[in-house]
């Protein structure tokens, strides 16, 4: 049986060894630079490049309190930032965590918009020309 964060529905691994941090978590010179130039901060850049590494490890943005500290630790350490930077969270610098997600920096980045946007209206024409394919199958 297939584990869970293999899904359509990927979670967090409890258990991520350091060459399993450092081939999903390491941040590649344009991703640094991204991080400098988009977040002012310790907290700023920390929060920067855990929302954007997970978001390419998971596909969506989660709250940064499920984020195992194994992936904050590695983080901050490969952008020698301190362990204990405290994160733009939902309480703490919420509009700093919601501008970091949206349209100004994650998501131009990555070339991805949220599904909502007008994702109904992108995967209605896909869906058409796949169905017919789904039922012809033997």
């Amino acid at each position: 049986m297939t584990s869970i964060d293999r899904t359509a529905y990927p979670r967090f691994t409890n258990h991520l060894n350091q060459r399993e941090l450092k081939e999903r978590y390491s941040v590649t010179i344009e991703e640094r630079l991204f991080i400098s130039q988009a977040a002012k901060g310790s907290s700023g850049r920390l929060t920067l490049a855990i929302l954007l590494k997970v978001r390419q490890q998971l596909g969506y943005f989660p709250f940064l309190n499920d984020v195992p500290l194994a992936i904050r630790r590695y983080l901050a350490t490969v952008l020698d930032e301190p362990e204990k930077t405290q994160l733009a969270d939902t309480v703490n610098l919420k509009k700093t965590r919601s501008r970091y997600r949206n349209r100004i920096s994650i998501r131009a980045f990555l070339h991805c918009r949220p599904y909502i946007d007008d994702g109904p209206e992108f995967i209605k024409p896909i869906i058409a020309t796949a169905a017919p394919a789904l039922y012809s199958c033997p």
